[in-house]
């Protein structure tokens, strides 16, 4: 498992919007349209299931299985940008 420095965490579309960009600390991901939805439903799954008790969420990322540990507050802001990019793209909603 590896802990991220969690100071930065930003969504953004690249500039032809063919691709978008994830960096959550140290870790960089960079995302196809079809990979980021499909993104978005994995953290959809996890946005469901948020235990409150506990105060950190795993997320496994497909690049080497890297395991990484958000606090909650960290996990939302993810979300919520993912889901903000989403909603305001027509080719990417379901």
């Amino acid at each position: 498992m590896q802990y991220v420095v969690q100071n930065s965490i930003s969504v953004f579309k690249t500039r032809k919007g063919r691709h978008f960009n994830i960096v959550i600390g140290n870790i960089k991901m960079r995302m196809g349209v079809c990979r980021f939805a499909h993104f978005k439903t994995y953290l959809s799954s996890i946005h469901r299931n948020i235990d409150f008790k506990s105060d950190k969420i795993e997320l496994t990322l497909v690049k080497n299985n890297l395991v990484i540990e958000l606090k909650i507050d960290d996990f939302l802001r993810l979300f919520h940008e993912v889901s903000s990019i989403i909603s305001n793209q027509d080719y990417l909603k379901n």
